[in-house]
């Protein structure tokens, strides 16, 4: 018995996922993960990228990117997915705009911090946040003093070489 409890926390302590995908050219299979569907045993989870939906607005007329935007905002409160079953249907189910990946299975402890990295590595990685936001007021600073005459003293690299470039800098 003792053998049992540990393969059925060893089955527990994994994750399955799919990734939500907007298709943009169907005859190439080009696509964009906008959302991700976390399955933490009998709980269902599903995320998805505000950055990447309102991207969408600029690569699909307005049909088409209103219907994949409420379609993938509605996932996560319509119980549209209910079970392992429901994904397996969406993944190979298309209807041109929206798939789904297969179940994916990952042996990572069901926490939260490692939905969240799911999220993070499968859809929207942290560096594209800054793509979406104004830069902050220290950015902002540093621009303004490159652009203006402020960045006159500092000495320019000599790009001639490895070397020369190191012994330009200092």
């Amino acid at each position: 018995m003792h053998l049992l409890n540990i393969l059925m926390k060893t089955k527990m302590d994994r994750f399955q996922y799919s990734i939500i995908y907007a298709v943009l050219r169907q005859d190439t299979t080009e696509r964009i993960s906008v959302g991700i569907v976390i399955i933490d045993g009998s709980e269902i989870t599903v995320k998805y990228s505000d950055n990447k939906l309102y991207a969408l607005k600029y690569l699909f007329p307005k049909t088409k990117y209103e219907f994949i935007s409420r379609a993938v905002r509605g996932l996560p409160n319509n119980n549209s997915i209910k079970s392992k079953r429901d994904i397996d249907y969406l993944s190979r189910y298309s209807n041109n705009l929206i798939t789904f990946s297969p179940l994916q299975t990952i042996n990572l402890e069901p926490t939260e911090e490692n939905k969240q990295w799911l999220f993070e590595n499968y859809v929207e990685p942290l560096h594209l946040d800054a793509a979406y936001h104004e830069p902050n007021a220290t950015t902002f600073e540093a621009m303004r003093e490159a652009e203006s005459d402020g960045m006159n003293d500092v000495a320019s690299l000599d790009m001639s070489s490895i070397e020369a470039m190191e012994k330009s800098m200092g």
